[in-house]
């Protein structure tokens, strides 16, 4: 009977314990992203420095500037997003069978294998984005 109330305290901590190993890269990733974000925000409110009572050919210009560079840091970003994201995706797939046939996980283990995996996982998922019509980046 004692063995019997035990049991199901340890499934439980345990599957806990299996989920916060799941939930620690996406948590850095997502700060890694947010942080990523700032210069974004910073430079969008630079646009409030433009000065538009010049003429329109020094206002377009100006514009046309701003919006160039805006576009390439979010593409950047974005770009960086996307390999960050798939990274954390690949080690959080690598980890799965790890818990259940090892019950060890090592993040680092799997970050090193989804690293040295990355190339075809990044050529897979620009693949499978294509062929369901899901092109973009996050």
């Amino acid at each position: 009977m004692n063995c019997l109330l035990k049991k199901p305290w340890h499934i439980r901590l345990t599957y806990t314990l299996e989920t916060f190993i799941f939930f620690i890269p996406f948590l850095m990733a997502g700060l890694i992203s947010g942080i990523l974000t700032v210069p974004i925000l910073s430079y969008i409110s630079e646009i409030s420095q433009i000065d538009f009572t010049r003429p329109p050919n020094v206002v377009w210009n100006q514009f046309l500037n701003f919006f160039l560079t805006f576009l390439a840091l979010a593409f950047v970003i974005c770009i960086i997003s996307w390999i960050i994201g798939n990274a954390i995706a690949g080690v959080c797939v690598k980890c799965a069978p790890d818990s259940i046939e090892k019950d060890e996980v090592s993040l680092g283990e799997s970050f090193n294998f989804t690293v040295c995996k990355l190339p075809s996982l990044l050529t897979a998922t620009l693949i499978t984005g294509i062929l369901t019509g899901e092109v973009y980046l996050p």
